[in-house]
């Protein structure tokens, strides 16, 4: 009686693990199986989203003076919008902050700012 219930609770216990290494898979794994499941989502973004997407990205990278390089230029290609700080002026060295984002799910491709 008393080797059953040892082995009783070792199978429960073995059980519990097992049930709790499951439920703490990998994010990647859980989001990888979710986003199999669902079909794609073309959200069709215009210039203007874009440019406003950009400019958030641009102040959490670079911060508030990469605002200096406004307005934001905005050039379409087949899938992606390129969105870049105007010029600087004549005399002033550096770059400007440039972004790629795809214009039909707003996944980033790309950012970068010029030295």
């Amino acid at each position: 009686m008393k080797t059953t219930l040892v082995i009783f609770m070792f199978l429960t216990s073995a059980a519990l693990i097992a049930i709790a290494l499951t439920a703490c898979e990998s994010p990647s794994r859980v989001a990888d199986s979710t986003a199999i499941a669902q079909p794609p989502i073309n959200i069709n973004l215009d210039e203007s989203s874009a440019a406003q997407i950009a400019e958030i990205i641009f102040v959490r990278a670079y911060g508030e003076q990469v605002l200096n390089e406004k307005p934001w230029q905005v050039t379409k290609t087949d899938h992606v919008y390129v969105i870049e700080g105007s010029p600087l002026p004549e005399g002033y060295q550096g770059g400007v902050a440039s972004l790629q984002i795809n214009r039909d799910n707003a996944e980033v491709i790309a950012i970068s700012h010029g030295q």
